[in-house]
C-alpha cells in the first residue's frame, strides 16, 4: 500500500514513516489523574520517605499511562511536550514548573532522552482550572517543526 503523505512535506516532518498507509496523528495527549503540588520548601516539612513515596507514586503513574497508550514515542525528535496541570487551587507560575518537575522526569524517561537536553525536547508548562476534588495532568506530545 502507498503511503499518502511525502516524507517531504510539512505536516510529516518530525514524524516516523507512515505504516502500511496508515498516517500518524499530528499529536499524543492524554490525561492523567494524578495528583501534584509545588515542591517549593516542601522537604523541609516532611520526612525524606514521604517525599519519595510522592514521587515514586507520580512516576509509576505517568509511566503506566504512557506505555499504555504506546509503548514508545511515535514521533522523532526534536518534539515540543506540554505539561499542564489541572486543579481546583491555584498555584503561580513559576511553582507549575516544580509541581510538575516529577511528571517531566517520568515523560522524559519514557522518551528516552535526558531532559536537560533542550536541543531535542521541548517542554511547556502551563496550568488550568479543573473540578473542585479533581487533580490531573494532561500530557501532549508533538513533532516540533
Amino acid at each position: 500500500m502507498k503511503s499518502t503523505a511525502s516524507s517531504s512535506s510539512p505536516r510529516s516532518r518530525g514524524r516516523k514513516p507512515a505504516i502500511e498507509g496508515v498516517e500518524l496523528p499530528a499529536h499524543l495527549e492524554l490525561l492523567v489523574p494524578v495528583h501534584t503540588r509545588s515542591e517549593a520548601n516542601r522537604s523541609r516539612h516532611e520526612a525524606w520517605f514521604t517525599t519519595k513515596k510522592h514521587v515514586d507514586s507520580q512516576h509509576e503513574l505517568v509511566g503506566n499511562a504512557l506505555r499504555s497508550r504506546t509503548l514508545r514515542c511515535p514521533y522523532n525528535p526534536p518534539l515540543r511536550v506540554t505539561l499542564t496541570r489541572i486543579s481546583f487551587g491555584h498555584i503561580d507560575s513559576d511553582n507549575v514548573w516544580g509541581a510538575l518537575k516529577h511528571v517531566r522526569d517520568a515523560v522524559a524517561k519514557w522518551l528516552g532522552i535526558d531532559d536537560r537536553r533542550d536541543d531535542l525536547v521541548e517542554y511547556l508548562c502551563r496550568r488550568e482550572k479543573g473540578p473542585r476534588g479533581y487533580h490531573g495532568v494532561r500530557i501532549r506530545i508533538e513533532p516540533r517543526c
